[in-house]
């Protein structure tokens, strides 16, 4: 079904669209968050390098940045929200061993989960 509830609420509230200041994506499963790109948005690390400051840098140690990096081409749910024009940045995180063979599956269980991973990414996107 890919992005089709994201472009649905997307087309549905523009109103909500227009106010919104930020979405930060992170969908990459559990991994730990080592990448974030302004998207495109010239004006991106104004913000976000000001938020990020502000992450503890046991959280931040980490992450790489690209400013003002490419435009978001599409395969997550932030796509839709650029092609509006609302600020949105993807979080990618980390390759994890298991996606090839459960990863949008039945079989993408919580043992598959690394829970301090996914501690560093709660903090990660509560700050910014």
């Amino acid at each position: 079904q890919g992005l089709n509830g994201s472009r649905a609420f997307v087309e549905d509230h523009p109103e909500i669209v227009k106010n919104i200041q930020a979405v930060f994506n992170q969908d990459n499963g559990t991994g730990r968050v080592v990448n974030i790109s302004g998207n495109g948005f010239l004006h991106a690390y104004d913000y976000l390098g000001d938020w990020l400051a502000k992450v503890p840098d046991t959280v931040s140690q980490h992450i790489e940045t690209i400013f003002p990096g490419s435009p978001g081409r599409g395969g997550s749910d932030y796509a839709s929200f650029v092609a509006a024009g609302a600020p949105a940045f993807n979080l990618s995180s980390l390759n994890w061993a298991y996606w090839n063979y459960t990863w949008h599956t039945n079989r993408d269980t919580y043992d598959k989960i690394v829970f301090d991973d996914v501690r560093n990414n709660v903090i990660l996107t509560a700050v910014l």
